[in-house]
């Protein structure tokens, strides 16, 4: 148990935050079907591994942290204050899209 492979459209929401999903494009049938075959010729290590950290990130991101994560974005539109990004927390809009990951930024939002 939890040694599958997530295999998910680059379209969809999660596809951002789910880093260790394959990620596939459902209307292109050859690259679809090499990730289908590179996902069941995956080593049970890997699988593994990865699914684990799959199940760490749904768990560590759940509604609150979301819920909590988009106010603090409305507040600072509202009020013009800055806020700091840190660890793997991801900016919801596409347009300030940050993987803080990387290093720490600090953005000041205006409307």
């Amino acid at each position: 148990m939890g040694d599958g492979v997530l295999v998910l459209s680059r379209f969809t929401g999660a596809a951002r935050e789910l880093r260790q999903a394959l990620l596939i494009n459902p209307y292109d049938r050859e690259a679809f079907t090499e990730t289908l075959a590179t996902a069941l010729a995956m080593p049970i290590t890997e699988r593994i591994g990865r699914m684990q950290a799959l199940r760490s990130q749904v768990a560590g991101n759940n509604i609150y942290r979301w819920a909590g994560k988009m106010l603090t974005m409305l507040a600072a539109l509202y009020t013009g204050n800055t806020f700091t990004t840190r660890g793997d927390d991801l900016l919801f809009d596409e347009a300030y899209a940050v993987d803080a990951g990387q290093s720490d930024r600090s953005w000041s939002l205006t409307t």
